[in-house]
């Protein structure tokens, strides 16, 4: 029952603060509670219920689980590393039962460490970064998305953790290493800084403000849908419009095909065919590839659900974007046939323009892993890949190509986009 979950849920978060930490339940594991008791089922559904509007998607989300008695083998996979909470099916070298369970600690919570590092964009609100544009009417000067900006907090999560890549390659970096390294330290603070809710223009390239400004320009006001599709092509267009970061490009493929000349393009400075010998020379800059697709027309099938998942097994696979009942959900990994995800729908107070984002880091973290099964996702999502070197791009593209030609692949390759005369498209119409 809906009771049962919510008393499930808050048993099992408060069991997993430390001792001595007090009483209090961290803000996004308190929403959560809230998300589950808000989520009674209507009269005469049930959890088996067919229709997947009838029940909202909240009522689907489970936590990650560490041990099963009912399972043989328990892993999970998240951000490109593999880790095993369980496996009865081989030998373990650890007979004692005290230390099994100090070693499955040990591997949970090197997991957790390496989930909470994952930058977390949430709805913000009593911001001003909107009403600061001038080319944006007045109707739209909203000081808060919550509500609305869901899929623009994913965009952004899904942008933030290639960005968070490319400069800090080893996920399992700790915040508080980086506190006592200064470098390090301005480096992931001037990721945050470009996605400041406070501040417009080239100061903070992927704020909400120039998000909303780009949007427009797409015909999409703000609290419209953003769908993923939309969102890496602003995000796309922005980075090209202020490059804020030297030597790491992005490009975006809304349609799920994948242009090798376009990515080179953006690699090399310069329009070079697929098959020109000198990329390897001319390569320039790592990339970030964002590749939109759609999994099925209302419900996804099972071979593809597969596919879903395999992608993240794909090792320059940064994560992917999508939602259910338009709310935009970030995925970073999955546990069996479940997707693990940072959830955006959390309001929390904007940081001021000359505010020390540092004091607040810790709202860019979320600290509860959760998971919801592929199934329930909708139909239309995107991935980003991340690409440091030419010789990452051959990899990249060689497991790209393996993927395409399976049946129920949803991510093509082709050399370059075709170019259609006018005959052609007079003779399409």
């Amino acid at each position: 029952t809906w009771e049962g979950r919510l008393i499930i849920a808050m048993s099992s978060m408060q069991k997993e603060e430390k001792k001595g930490a007090g009483n209090a339940i961290p803000t996004d594991k308190l929403y959560l509670l809230m998300q589950i008791a808000e989520t009674k089922p209507r009269s005469g559904h049930s959890d088996k219920n067919p229709w997947r509007a009838s029940v909202p998607w909240w009522y689907s989300v489970q936590p990650i689980k560490y041990q099963d008695q009912t399972q043989p083998l328990l892993k999970a996979k998240i951000r490109g590393k593999t880790y095993t909470f369980q496996d009865s099916q081989t030998s373990p070298e650890i007979k004692d039962p005290k230390q099994i369970a100090l070693k499955r600690n040990e591997i949970k919570n090197e997991f957790l460490q390496h989930f909470r590092s994952a930058i977390w964009m949430s709805y913000r609100k009593n911001f001003s970064g909107i009403k600061s544009i001038p080319t944006i009417p007045k109707d739209y000067h909203y000081t808060s998305d919550d509500g609305w900006g869901c899929m623009i907090r994913g965009g952004q999560m899904l942008l933030a953790n290639s960005i968070l890549k490319h400069f800090f390659p080893d996920p399992m970096f700790s915040l508080s290493e980086i506190q006592l390294d200064k470098g390090r330290k301005i480096t992931y603070i001037s990721i945050l800084w470009h996605f400041m809710d406070n501040l417009i223009g080239p100061e903070a390239a992927f704020s909400i403000g120039n998000i909303v400004e780009i949007g427009l320009k797409f015909g999409i006001k703000p609290k419209d849908w953003y769908g993923p599709s939309t969102v890496i092509q602003i995000l796309d267009e922005l980075n090209e419009k202020h490059s804020p970061f030297p030597g790491l490009k992005t490009v975006a493929f809304p349609e799920g095909i994948v242009y090798l000349d376009e990515v080179i393009s953006r690699a090399c400075e310069q329009h070079l065919e697929a098959v020109d010998p000198s990329i390897g020379k001319l390569w320039k800059n790592s990339l970030i590839v964002m590749v939109g697709a759609r999994l099925g027309l209302d419900l996804i099938p099972p071979e593809v659900q597969e596919r879903v998942i395999r992608l993240f097994d794909n090792r320059f696979c940064i994560g992917m974007v999508g939602g259910q009942g338009r709310g935009a959900l970030y995925f970073v990994g999955y546990q069996d046939h479940d997707l693990i995800f940072l959830d955006p729908h959390v309001a929390q107070n904007a940081i001021a323009k000359t505010g020390d984002i540092w004091v607040d880091h810790q709202t860019y973290h979320f600290s509860q892993p959760l998971k919801l099964h592929v199934s329930k996702l909708d139909t239309c999502v995107a991935y980003a890949f991340y690409i440091r070197t030419y010789k990452e791009y051959m990899e990249f593209l060689e497991l790209i190509i393996k993927e395409q030609t399976t049946k129920d692949s949803f991510i093509q390759v082709n050399d370059k986009k075709p170019v259609y005369e006018d005959k052609d498209i007079e003779d399409i119409q």
